[in-house]
């Protein structure tokens, strides 16, 4: 193998692995809602989700709701009853699947009105460990 060969085989083994592919924010929002976090993938099972913040944003009297998901349904739910402009911040949320590769990880957001819950989803961060 050459030295050239060898080199680029050791870097891209090293871009492969590096932690900070594994790692990405997380948002979901709708009118009235808002949540944000940070997901850290390290490993095939495993991630913790942190920094995570919870908005009202309207003053429509309603509460709002996120929610953690993976690919095996939801993982940990969370209220802000705080009120119009109101910003919360949640604890972490540290997950180990024992059904299997956790495949990726989104939010939900809700608001809870009188006619049933109102929800949306954002993007799904996929894991990059196979």
């Amino acid at each position: 193998m050459s030295a050239v060969t060898a080199a680029m085989t050791a870097l891209l083994l090293l871009l492969v692995s590096s932690p900070a592919w594994a790692d990405g924010s997380l948002s979901a929002s709708r009118s009235g809602v808002k949540s944000t976090a940070y997901v850290d993938f390290t490993g095939r099972y495993d991630f913790k989700v942190s920094s995570w913040k919870l908005s009202d944003t309207s003053c429509d009297s309603s509460s709002v709701i996120a929610y953690v998901f993976n690919n095996f349904g939801k993982i940990r739910q969370r209220d802000n009853n705080s009120g119009c402009g109101s910003t919360v911040s949640l604890p972490d949320v540290r997950w180990h699947s024992s059904q299997g590769r956790t495949q990726y990880v989104y939010l939900r957001v809700c608001v809870n009105s009188l006619g049933g819950n109102e929800c949306t989803s954002g993007p799904k961060q996929y894991n990059p460990y196979p």
